[in-house]
């Protein structure tokens, strides 16, 4: 993503997002109340319009350059847009711009905008988690067995199917057991190589995560480099959520975000298990400990931190304080389960004051 601050106008960017990852971050910088300028189109209605043309859809469309107030953020994933509403406060040519209306702006990847906000220290942690982003390695997933592959995406976001196979060879007809069985991984194998990702990890149970990869040494030797085995107990998704507690997944692709949530939410289940007063949850006790200054890493849900102004002072509070703050996204496995704490905070040391 590529930020630069304009030096005539204050807290004014210009931003322009390489990767789908940028997106979804731009998703929480931008929030409510800020100032988003970026090229759109708007339907224009001729004075001769006749009745029949006065239907909303009517008018032909003009190039604009529109500025709008934020009023919501929707990050739509599926056609890849981040789509910012708002009330238009200015635009060009004005003839076709009506001050005051609702307009939404689409902005997609390579498309260049200007934001105006007062940026906190949350917003500069989003804006160096895209960084990191965009260098971070991704990788797929495929869990696979006898009956059934599950493929799944992994990166900054979180954990997504994308694709799953059936397999309906049956080792009862022998005849036709290896050219279904071919057929099937011949299936799969495509499927990865349409995702040109930089790793692949096959894991399952018993031998099929092996047999799989000798299958793709032997078609697609390019694919088969990428390829690492590991062992899972099932290819269901509680199993996916089951490797990357156990670091597996960490050794394969490095640190990031995801093996982050994971690990910081297994901390704060074992302390408060043991009871050992190095670990809060809830808001009071958690703002009690930043006020204290024990809170080594606050922990924070992202619904809770956009929709609660408090939870936002506090964290910004926590962040001036050198805080270490894992943001957890909510839609993914170590958001939905963190989502039954909402905010929590791992300690410096021991405190009475604990949950």
């Amino acid at each position: 993503m590529k930020f630069f601050k304009l030096d005539k106008e204050p807290n004014t960017y210009k931003i322009t997002p390489s990767t789908i990852e940028d997106l979804y971050y731009l998703s929480r910088i931008i929030s409510k109340n800020d100032v988003v300028e970026a090229d759109s189109f708007r339907r224009h209605k001729s004075n001769l319009a006749t009745s029949a043309d006065s239907r909303a859809n009517s008018g032909e469309k003009k190039h604009v350059r529109i500025k709008i107030r934020c009023d919501s953020v929707d990050f739509a994933e599926s056609s890849n847009k981040l789509r910012v509403t708002g009330v238009i406060i200015s635009g060009t040519p004005e003839e076709f711009v009506q001050v005051g209306d609702f307009h939404t702006l689409d902005i997609e990847i390579s498309n260049q905008f200007i934001l105006t906000k007062e940026l906190d220290s949350l917003d500069r942690q989003m804006i160096e988690d895209a960084k990191k982003a965009s260098v971070a390695p991704k990788a797929l997933l495929l869990m696979i067995d006898e009956q059934q592959a599950n493929a799944y995406s992994i990166n900054s976001r979180g954990i997504k199917l994308i694709f799953e196979n059936h397999n309906s060879a049956s080792k009862r007809d022998p005849a036709t057991f290896e050219s279904i069985r071919n057929q099937h991984y011949h299936q799969i194998l495509q499927g990865l190589v349409l995702q040109d990702s930089p790793f692949i990890i096959v894991a399952g149970p018993g031998f099929e995560a092996e047999t799989f990869t000798k299958y793709c040494k032997l078609k697609d030797a390019k694919t088969a480099a990428k390829i690492s085995t590991i062992h899972a107990n099932s290819v269901e998704k509680s199993a996916v959520a089951e490797l990357i507690r156990a670091g597996l997944l960490e050794k394969i692709m490095g640190k990031q975000k995801l093996q982050e949530e994971f690990d910081a939410l297994e901390m704060l289940k074992k302390s408060l298990g043991k009871s050992d007063g190095m670990a809060v949850y809830g808001l009071s006790q958690t703002a009690l400990a930043i006020e204290n200054g024990s809170v080594s890493t606050l922990l924070v849900l992202d619904k809770f931190l956009r929709e609660d102004s408090d939870v936002k002072k506090l964290v910004e509070k926590a962040a001036n304080q050198s805080v270490r703050i894992i943001i957890f996204n909510s839609e993914d496995d170590a958001g939905y389960e963190f989502s039954a704490f909402l905010i929590a905070g791992l300690l410096r040391y021991s405190t009475k004051y604990a949950n």
